[in-house]
């Protein structure tokens, strides 16, 4: 899916739809690469809630199904409206995200820094990543020539 800013609106609504209450909502991954200009499509939508209140990820595990401990974060798969949505929780404030994405709801939504972006996706390993690492330095040449 290309982002669109009628496609970012939707994920921004649909994660609202969420009801998910944290400290922040940090979008990352592929979306937040499409928004920087270094990737054209992306396939699933990665956030990552920062301290979110106990009542609310409580709420939101027991209506969206079990949190996957096999990585170092929660992890919980959403499918709403059309997207699958990754939710990472965390429990500490990282690096301030770089852009706060003020959309009119009363969560705060951010865009994740790009070196955390680039950190997590190396440290993941996957082929699919490999590829963006592919797609990215492809689009930052055709910029610099």
């Amino acid at each position: 899916m290309f982002l669109t800013e009628k496609s970012f609106n939707h994920i921004i609504d649909t994660i609202n739809m969420l009801g998910i209450e944290a400290d922040k909502i940090i979008i990352t991954g592929s979306v937040a690469l499409c928004a920087y200009g270094l990737k054209r499509e992306f396939n699933d939508v990665d956030i990552i809630v920062i301290n979110p209140t106990r009542g609310s990820w409580s709420d939101f595990l027991s209506e969206y199904g079990e949190k996957d401990t096999e990585s170092t974060y929660e992890r919980v798969k959403v499918g709403k409206a059309g997207l699958e949505i990754d939710i990472l929780k965390d429990n500490y404030v990282a690096l301030d995200p770089v852009v706060s994405i003020g959309m009119g709801f009363s969560q705060e939504y951010y865009l994740d820094r790009l070196e955390n972006i680039i950190a997590a996706k190396h440290g993941c390993n996957r082929q699919k990543d490999m590829n963006d690492f592919s797609e990215m330095i492809s689009t930052i040449t055709n910029l610099c020539e």
